[in-house]
C-alpha cells in the first residue's frame, strides 16, 4: 500500500508540474501575442484535473492525511525536483516529450533485463535442492519506491548477494536499485533425509519479506 500511495503522490506533482507548464507557456504566449488559440490553457485544466482525482484516490485508500503529509515531507527534495521538471517538460513537450519517451523505455527495457536476468520474482516459489544438511542463504531485495518504473517491486536470488559483473558506467544505478537488500539464513529441517528438494516461498510479516521452506521430495 505504502508504494500505491507514493506513486500516486508523485503523478499528483506530476501533473501539477505539468499543469503549471501548460498554464505558464499559454501565458507567455498570451503576453508575446503568438498564441492565437487556448489549447495550453486547456491542457492546463485537464492536467489540474488528473492531480485532483489522483489526490482524491490516495485519501480514499488512506484516509490519514498527516500520515500523507509525513510521507510527502519526508521525501520533499524529490517532490520538488519532480515539479520542476514536468513543469520544464510540459513546457517544452514539443522538444522533449520523444527523448523523455525513449529515455523511459531504454531506463524499463535495461531494469527489467537486469533484474529478470540475475534475480527471481518473488511472487514465484524458488526449488532449492540439498545434498546435505546445513542451511542456505536468501537474499531478498526490495526495489527503491523512486524508481517508477512499472516493475515487480520485489525479487530474490537463492545466494549471498554480490554485484554481477555489467557495464562499469551502469554499476552505480545498479547498485542503487539493489541497495534495500536483506539476507535470510534458512536452516534445513534436523529429520530431513538427503538429498532432497524443498520450496522456497515468500510472504509478508511486519511488513518485510520473509521466506517460507517447504519440503517438496
Amino acid at each position: 500500500m505504502s508504494h500505491t500511495i507514493f506513486v500516486l503522490q508523485a503523478l499528483t506533482v506530476f501533473f501539477l508540474g505539468m499543469s503549471t507548464g501548460s498554464f505558464l507557456h499559454w501565458i507567455i504566449k498570451k503576453l508575446l501575442k503568438k498564441n492565437r488559440t487556448s489549447k495550453y490553457a486547456v491542457c492546463s485544466i485537464l492536467q489540474l484535473t488528473f492531480a485532483i482525482l489522483l489526490v482524491t484516490t490516495a485519501i480514499l485508500l488512506l484516509p490519514d492525511i498527516n500520515q500523507q503529509k509525513n510521507e510527502v515531507l519526508s521525501e520533499i527534495k524529490f517532490f520538488i525536483i519532480l515539479f520542476a521538471a514536468s513543469a520544464l517538460f510540459s513546457a517544452f513537450f514539443k522538444y522533449l516529450a520523444l527523448p523523455a519517451a525513449v529515455l523511459y523505455g531504454l531506463s524499463f527495457f535495461y531494469t527489467s533485463h537486469y533484474l529478470n536476468t540475475n534475480f527471481t520474482s518473488a511472487q514465484k516459489s524458488v526449488q532449492l535442492h540439498a545434498e546435505n544438511s546445513g542451511q542456505t542463504q536468501i537474499t531478498t531485495v526490495l526495489l527503491p519506491k523512486k524508481l517508477l518504473l512499472p516493475l515487480q517491486r520485489e525479487w530474490v536470488t537463492p545466494q549471498n548477494f554480490t554485484e554481477p559483473q555489467t557495464i562499469q558506467p551502469l554499476n552505480s544505478y545498479n547498485a542503487w536499485i539493489t541497495a534495500n537488500k536483506t539476507q535470510h539464513q534458512i536452516d534445513f529441517p534436523a529429520d530431513t533425509i538427503y538429498p532432497a528438494l524443498f520450496t522456497i516461498s515468500f510472504t509478508h510479516k511486519s511488513g518485510t519479506l520473509q521466506p517460507v521452506l517447504k519440503k517438496t521430495l
